[in-house]
């Protein structure tokens, strides 16, 4: 009987490495759009508020609050400031003055 449910494990492991290859692949992409939008847009001196993630996300349902709780880790790992993170999510949302980090 442990030999059956070692081979199932086993089948299990070796079916789900891949599909979490895939999800860290899945993860860096995303991380690096965020990253790439966010320096773009805080780069140019005319932004354009209808492109990008943070956009898309709104477009997608999710609230500004929800955006920020999802693109804040992401940011502060890629190296933002506090200030510029504040930059960020105020061109999308003017009454926003940071204070969740």
């Amino acid at each position: 009987m442990r030999l059956t449910y070692a081979i199932l494990l086993t089948c299990a492991l070796c079916l789900s490495a891949p599909a979490l290859a895939d999800d860290a692949a899945e993860d860096a992409r995303v991380n690096a759009l965020v990253v790439s939008d966010a320096a773009a847009k805080l780069a140019a001196k005319e932004v354009e508020y209808d492109t990008g993630v943070y956009n898309l996300l709104r477009k997608g349902g999710f609230s500004d609050t929800e955006i920020r709780e999802f693109m804040r880790p992401i940011l502060e790992k890629a190296g933002f400031s506090e200030e510029n993170i504040v930059k960020y999510f105020n061109l999308f949302d003017p009454n926003y003055h940071g204070g969740e980090a």
